[in-house]
């Protein structure tokens, strides 16, 4: 045991790996049956099975797959840094929640806007368990990442909170313009998405990032980041997918130029990292540690 962490655990981090497999399952599976099935909705006359349980995967898959993604991102965190995630998961979806209720009911920080019934029942009559859930599991991969790019406390606040917001580029009008999971009361110029919506994401991810770094910050370099990765992209597939299909080219465009500009944030900061460490060698001194 060293600094209070004990050894990552195998067998948590290969049922992680094993669930991680069945996302993108899930996110293949739901971009395939969205392209033949709800594009071309005469396909359902002639398979009278999926016809009969087309209505109900529709929001099973959903509901099952934000599920699915918080316990693989838990078992992961707690094969590295035990029950550090708890509290995180506890003030990230609360937080979440507080947010999406204002959201549902005045219209801030995001607009006015409802779920629909294909997310589940709602707490206080607004708001889907689900949604709290995927704050905390997309707003923490987002800091991990977001560590890895930025060396400052507020680097890591504000690219944690833009590569957040960058998922909504292409979730938003995959489950609100190409499906209903939840519908917008403000018609937007971002397919039916207001603007404001995006500032909200920025500010509650903001908030969320300010979370994490009170307490994960010193947990983040004890998981390996290509789980991370691996997981921002198992919940990032279907909304691309769906984008992709349906001809939404201007998120795909934004999007992929959000992510582009974050790889770019991340080799001028490994470089840099680079420079500073090749420095301190030549001088006999540690390279210094995040702020």
């Amino acid at each position: 045991m060293q600094g209070g962490y004990t050894q990552p655990s195998r067998p948590l981090m290969k049922t992680a790996f094993g669930l991680l497999v069945v996302l993108y399952g899930i996110g293949l599976v739901g971009a395939f049956g969205y392209g033949f099935f709800t594009l071309n909705p005469q396909n359902l006359a002639l398979y009278p099975t999926a016809s009969q349980i087309y209505g109900y995967t529709f929001s099973a898959f959903a509901q099952g797959q934000i599920w699915l993604a918080g316990l693989c991102l838990i078992l992961y965190l707690q094969a590295f840094i035990g029950l550090r995630w708890l509290l995180p998961l506890v003030l990230i979806s609360a937080i979440g929640f507080v947010s999406e209720y204002f959201g549902t009911s005045v219209g801030i920080p995001f607009g006015n806007y409802e779920y629909t019934a294909l997310l589940g029942s709602k707490i206080a009559g607004k708001v889907p368990p689900v949604i709290p859930c995927s704050w905390f599991f997309m707003g923490v991969a987002s800091y991990f990442i977001a560590g890895q790019v930025a060396n400052s406390l507020w680097g890591r606040l504000l690219m944690g909170a833009v590569i957040l917001t960058s998922w909504d580029l292409v979730l938003d009008p995959a489950m609100s313009r190409l499906t209903q999971y939840w519908v917008w009361e403000d018609t937007g110029v971002y397919y039916g998405t207001p603007l404001v919506n995006f500032a909200g994401w920025l500010l509650t991810g903001v908030g969320i990032m300010g979370i994490c770094e009170l307490l994960l910050k010193s947990s983040w370099d004890r998981v390996p980041s290509p789980f991370i990765l691996g997981f921002y992209g198992a919940n990032l597939i279907l909304p691309v997918l769906m984008c992709l299909l349906a001809g939404l080219w201007l998120a795909l465009g934004l999007t992929v130029l959000a992510y582009a500009l974050c790889f770019v944030c991340y080799l001028s900061a490994r470089r840099r990292r680079s420079v500073l460490g090749g420095m301190n060698f030549a001088s006999g001194s540690q390279v210094p540690s995040r702020g």
